[in-house]
């Protein structure tokens, strides 16, 4: 999920979480996020409000779940964007804040609208995160999921 082992975040109540531990909560929920590799969701949190994330949907299973709802996409963005799959990823974040504490609830995400790359130097060829490469490349998207600027969506 999150591939960070050094950095803790500090969520609002005061909670020192690693982001790890919030990241592989939204992971293990459902088919539609990836569970075989360490790059589909990077959370952030530290020093900030709350809680939120960069969400990678698992492109084959959100692709199969379209497609048996007669939704049509050519592209992984195409599929990303679409509201029915910002609607599946919030409920199955949803779930996992049902588990959490109140300061460690995701309570803003965004889908991202391309995989995470090695040859963008957004993961490595191992598919770890480069947290500070995404954050840095990310950053104007992040400050938009703080500041409620639209690109985000709200998970109750």
């Amino acid at each position: 999920v999150v591939a960070v082992v050094r950095a803790l975040g500090i969520a609002h109540l005061g909670e020192v979480v690693a982001a790890v531990t919030v990241g592989v909560r939204v992971l293990r929920i459902g088919p539609y996020l990836k569970l075989d590799r360490a790059r589909e969701a990077v959370v952030v949190g530290h020093v900030r409000p709350h809680v939120a994330a960069l969400v990678q949907i698992d492109y084959e299973n959100v692709g199969n779940w379209a497609t048996r709802r007669g939704l049509n996409y050519t592209t992984f963005k195409d599929l990303s964007v679409r509201p029915e799959v910002r609607e599946l990823i919030a409920a199955e974040i949803d779930k996992t804040n049902h588990g959490m504490p109140p300061g460690l609830r995701i309570r803003h995400f965004h889908l991202l609208q391309k995989e995470l790359d090695a040859d963008d130097g957004e993961i490595t060829r191992t598919s770890k995160i480069r947290r500070a490469i995404v954050e840095s490349k990310y950053a104007p998207l992040i400050a938009a999921l703080y500041e409620n600027r639209g690109v985000e969506e709200e998970v109750a």
